[in-house]
C-alpha cells in the first residue's frame, strides 16, 4: 500500500533503504540479477534495477493487468492508485500495485507513484498502446472530438484500435491540411512527431475507451475449459504410465549398456538409433527421443568412450538408480524433465540448411522450456481434484490462460506448452489431461510426499513367470529387475499388459496353408517360414 505523505521518499534508493530485511530479500529473490554481483548497498540496487536488461526480465513475470497498471502509473503519473483508470476492480488494482512496488519497478514519490525511467520504453509493443499526454486537457478533448467529421473519427478510432500511432504526409511540414489526419492534427486530437509520424495522446485514447485505459476488462483471465473426471482415476492411469516410463528407461539404458550407440561427429544420436529404440521400446520416435533425452538429463546415460570411439552408454549413477524404488525412479525422471531445457519434441525436424535435427544433440534446447513445463503445469494444478482439462477445447484454454498470464512471451511459447503438456502425458506427470496428486507434490518441490503418494498405485513386482506348453512364458504382473532382465535376454516380448507374455518362435505358424505345402499368411514370423525360400513366404 502507498506510505503516507509524510514518509514518502524521494528516489527509489531511499525507499529501498526504508524497507526492512526480509522485503529486500524477497525483492533479490524475485530478481536475482539485481544481486550479482553483490551490490555495495540500496543506491547501487536502485540502479540497477533501472537498466533496460533487469527491467525486461521484470516485466516479463508480469501478468496482463499487472502491464496494465504498470503501463498506466507510466504514463498517467505521478498519480494515485484511484486515477488510473484500470478496468479492473480496485482490490485487484491494489494487489498489482503491491507487487509491482514489491518489485521495484514502481515507488512512492512525495507527488505520487512513479514508474522507474526506461519502463515506458521497456514495455514497447506489449503494452495497451497508451502514449504520452498531449496539450490538451481531458474536458478540452470531450468538446472536441463531437466536431470531428465522421472520417476522421473512423481514422481516430482505427489508430487507437492498432496501436495508437502510424504516419501520415499531413505531419510533415507543408503537408496538406484538408485531409482527415490534417483535422485531427489542427484539432490538437494528434500529436505529430519527427518523419511525418503521429500518436494519440493519452487523454484521447481514454475518452475514445470510456475513461479506461483498456476497452476490455484486464482482471478477467481466460477461464480453463474442464470436465470433471474421477480423481483415483487419474491417479491410477498416471501411475501406470509411470511405471512404463520407469521401465522403458531401464531396457533402454540395460540395451545400451551391452550395445553402446555411437556419437555423431556434430554430437547426438543417429537417425538410425533412435528408430532401433524405438522399435525396441515399442514408441514412436518422439517418445523414444524423449525418453532418451530424459535419461541423459538425469545423469543416467552420458558420453563415454568404447575401443577409442566415442559412444552413449549407461553411467555408475544407472546401478544406483535401478537398486532403487520404481517410485523414486520415477520421480528421479518426472524432476530431471521438469528442470530440462531440451527439446525432444523438434527432433525429426529440419531446418532451414542445418537438416534434421537429432536426440541429444547439443543444440536440440530452448531457455524457455523447462519455465513453461513448470508454467503449464502450474495451470492446470489450479483445477481442483475431480476437475481435467476438457476434450478439444482444454488444451487450447490452457495455453490462452498462459499467454494472460504471461503475456510478453514469444509465440513459440503456445507450441511449447503443448509439447509440455504431451511430454508430461507420456512420462505419467499427467493423465486424462489432469493432475494427480503425486506431481502436485513434485510441482512443489516435495518429491519425498510424492514417492509416498505414488507408491501404493503401483503394482508390487514379481519373481516368477508361468511357463506354458507352447513354451510361452507369462509374468503375471511387473517382473524384479533382474528378473526381466534375464527373461529379455532368453524371449522375445510377445505382448504387454497387466501380465507379460513371451515366447520363443513357433515350429509352425497358425495362418492356413495351401494343399501344396505353403501358408498364405505368415503371422508369427514361425521356424518353418523362415526356412522356406523367400519367394514362397
Amino acid at each position: 500500500m502507498p506510505a503516507d505523505d509524510a514518509v514518502r521518499p524521494r528516489s527509489l534508493a531511499d525507499q529501498l533503504r526504508s524497507w526492512p530485511d526480509d522485503r529486500l530479500a524477497e525483492l533479490l529473490r524475485a530478481r536475482p540479477d539485481l544481486a550479482s554481483p553483490t551490490p555495495q548497498d540500496t543506491a547501487h540496487v536502485a540502479s540497477r534495477a533501472a537498466v533496460r536488461s533487469s527491467l525486461l526480465r521484470a516485466l516479463d513475470g508480469l501478468n496482463r493487468l499487472e502491464l496494465v497498471v504498470l503501463e498506466a502509473v507510466a504514463v498517467l503519473g505521478p498519480a494515485q492508485p484511484g486515477s488510473l483508470h484500470v478496468a479492473a476492480d480496485p482490490d485487484g488494482v491494489d494487489r498489482a500495485l503491491g507487487r509491482l512496488l514489491d518489485l521495484a519497478l514502481v515507488w512512492e514519490s512525495p507527488e505520487g507513484l512513479r514508474a522507474l525511467s526506461g519502463v515506458t520504453d521497456a514495455l514497447g509493443a506489449s503494452g495497451t498502446g497508451l502514449h504520452a499526454r498531449g496539450p490538451l486537457t481531458p474536458d478540452e478533448v470531450s468538446a472536441r472530438l463531437p466536431q470531428l467529421g465522421p472520417q476522421a473519427r473512423a481514422l481516430l478510432e482505427h489508430l487507437d484500435a492498432h496501436g495508437g500511432q502510424g504516419t501520415t504526409a499531413a505531419a510533415r511540414p507543408g503537408g496538406p491540411g484538408d485531409t482527415p489526419a490534417g483535422e485531427l492534427i489542427a484539432a490538437g486530437l494528434l500529436v505529430a512527431r519527427a518523419q511525418g509520424a503521429v500518436t494519440v495522446p493519452a487523454e484521447v485514447a481514454l475518452a475514445l475507451r470510456g475513461g479506461r485505459t483498456t476497452r476490455e476488462p484486464a482482471d478477467r483471465p481466460p477461464e480453463l475449459a474442464t470436465s470433471q473426471r474421477d480423481p483415483a482415476l487419474v491417479a491410477r492411469s498416471a501411475a501406470g504410465t509411470a511405471f512404463e516410463s520407469v521401465r522403458r528407461v531401464e531396457l533402454l539404458l540395460d540395451q545400451w549398456s551391452t550395445t553402446p550407440p555411437p556419437v555423431l561427429r556434430s554430437g547426438g544420436l543417429s537417425v538410425r538409433d533412435l528408430k532401433a529404440t524405438a522399435t525396441l521400446l515399442h514408441v514412436d520416435e518422439t517418445t523414444a527421443a524423449l525418453l532418451v533425452e530424459v535419461a541423459a538429463e538425469a545423469g543416467l546415460l552420458a558420453e563415454t568412450l568404447a575401443d577409442g570411439e566415442p559412444v552413449w552408454a549407461p553411467t555408475d549413477a544407472f546401478d544406483a538408480w535401478t537398486g532403487t524404488s520404481v517410485a523414486e525412479r520415477w520421480r528421479d525422471l518426472a524432476t530431471a524433465w521438469l528442470r530440462s531445457p531440451r527439446t525432444p519434441a523438434q527432433v525429426g525436424r529440419r531446418d532451414a540448411g542445418r537438416g534434421a535435427t537429432n536426440a541429444l544433440s547439443p543444440d536440440l534446447a530452448s531457455p524457455l522450456q523447462a519455465e513453461t513445463r513448470r508454467h503449464a503445469l502450474t495451470v492446470l494444478a489450479e483445477l481442483g481434484p475431480g476437475r481435467v482439462l476438457a476434450a478439444g477445447t482444454g488444451v487450447a484454454s490452457l495455453v490462452a490462460r498462459m499467454a494472460w498470464e504471461r503475456p510478453r512471451r514469444p509465440a513459440v511459447r503456445e507450441t511449447m506448452a503443448g509439447w509440455a503438456l504431451a511430454e508430461a502425458a507420456e512420462l505419467g506427470v499427467t493423465a486424462l489431461d489432469g493432475l494427480p496428486e503425486a506431481s502436485r507434490l513434485l510441482l512443489a518441490d516435495e518429491p519425498d510426499q510424492a514417492v509416498a503418494g505414488l507408491e501404493p498405485l503401483l503394482p508390487e513386482p514379481v519373481d516368477h513367470v508361468l511357463l506354458q506348453a507352447d513354451l510361452t512364458a507369462v509374468a503375471p504382473g511387473p517382473l524384479a529387475t533382474e528378473v526381466g532382465r534375464t527373461l529379455h535376454l532368453l524371449a522375445d516380448v510377445e505382448s504387454r499388459g497387466g501380465a507379460r507374455s513371451t515366447a520363443s518362435p513357433p515350429a509352425r505358424c497358425a495362418a492356413p496353408w495351401t494343399p501344396g505345402g505353403r501358408p498364405r499368411r505368415c503371422t508369427k514370423r514361425c521356424r518353418r517360414c523362415r526356412a522356406l525360400p523367400s519367394r514362397s513366404r
